[in-house]
This record gives C-alpha cells, structure tokens and sequence, in this order.
C-alpha cells in the first residue's frame, strides 16, 4: 500500500500565493469579507462532514 506524502511547505505556500493575488488590491474590510466568506463555507462543510460520519 502506498502512502500519500504531502509536502506540507508547498502546499501553504501554494495557498498563500493564491491568496496574495486575489487579495492584493483589495483594502483591509474587503480581505476582512473573504476570509469571513471562506471560513463559512469552511464550517458549512465540516458540518456537513460530521453529519455524514455521525450517520455512517
């Protein structure tokens, strides 16, 4: 059985680029709303997630 290896430095960066990028030109309530928006949706689907493993 092979392991899945994830390069944890790789993936942050590759995060925090795309971040950067969407968020660059944006003021400080506009990068205030999408990380509000991202941790919502964030929360919807860990909810989700447990709902689905409560019931299995």
């Amino acid at each position: 059985m092979e392991k899945n290896k994830i390069n944890a430095v790789e993936l942050v960066r590759t995060i925090r680029d795309k971040q950067f990028k969407e968020l660059k030109n944006t003021s400080i309530e506009e990068q205030k709303k999408y990380y509000r928006k991202k941790s919502k949706l964030l929360k919807s689907k860990l909810s989700k997630y447990s709902q689905e493993t409560d019931n299995s």
